[in-house]
């Protein structure tokens, strides 16, 4: 495991730099724009760094950021496979956010309209970090809800499905895991993506993954390549058998 790579690995901080100060990370941004010479466009891509800083509650459950969280939303850091293009046509929803760090990021990334859920007791955390960090003119663009797995997801899809459902070390017990892969197939359209993020918390692993197989959809797992990062969390991703699109470096 190379030392270069020791800066995602939350578990070796002290808890004072891990959960009771906010947490930091920075974000790549990536702005174009075309301009006309003649008869042809020209292409000008501009970027610039930004910070995110979330609040953390070392206190309350789910409210501080793991390990997994981090390496999902870096691993959309690869334009090459996430294209500002793909991005922009997707509705997204974060399942179990806690902090909100994965939806925060792929909001800022340019998602069409991203949605973050958790239970009563992350809310008021939730949408305190969207305020923080996401700018008041794509506000719009993201939303805080309070979902519980296995609940009716009306209130999630009044405005449609999701193209890309995500989830990061939320499968630590086989009783919840069940209930979030029964919710999954409601949320996603028909040519939706998920992926599941695994740290540590992996006691729901299995009955997650025999669920969803049952479900009718396919599981493989992101190689280290595609996240661009090699640390321990495992990342997979979930994909209907149906959808026709070429499985990217996956095993």
């Amino acid at each position: 495991m190379a030392a270069r790579n020791m800066w995602v690995r939350q578990e070796y901080k002290p808890n004072k730099c891990k959960f009771e100060q906010p947490f930091e990370l920075e974000i790549t941004l990536v702005n174009s724009s075309g301009t006309k010479e003649g008869d042809e466009m020209k292409l000008t891509r501009k970027s610039r760094i930004k910070k995110l800083k979330l609040v953390q509650n070392y206190s309350a459950l789910g409210s501080t950021v793991w390990d997994g969280s981090i390496v999902l939303a870096k691993m959309f850091d690869n334009r090459r496979l996430f294209s500002e293009t793909y991005l922009r046509s997707c509705r997204v929803v974060e399942l179990g956010a806690g902090c909100g760090l994965v939806g925060l990021y792929i909001c800022l990334l340019g998602a069409k309209h991203t949605t973050l859920t958790d239970q009563t007791c992350c809310i008021s955390l939730l949408e305190e970090n969207v305020r923080f960090n996401i700018p008041k003119s794509d506000q719009a663009r993201i939303r805080v809800k309070e979902y519980s797995w296995g609940d009716r997801v009306d209130n999630l899809t009044e405005s449609g499905l999701f193209q890309l459902i995500l989830a990061a070390e939320v499968l630590y017990s086989a009783e919840d895991s069940l209930l979030l892969a029964k919710s999954i197939p409601y949320l996603a359209d028909e040519e939706a993506r998920v992926f599941v993020s695994m740290g540590r918390n992996r006691g729901g692993e299995q009955s997650f993954v025999d669920v969803m197989k049952r479900q009718g959809w396919t599981i493989r797992e992101v190689c280290y390549e595609v996240v661009l990062i090699a640390i321990s969390a495992g990342i997979c991703p979930i994909v209907k058998k149906r959808v026709k699109f070429p499985y990217w470096g996956v095993y």
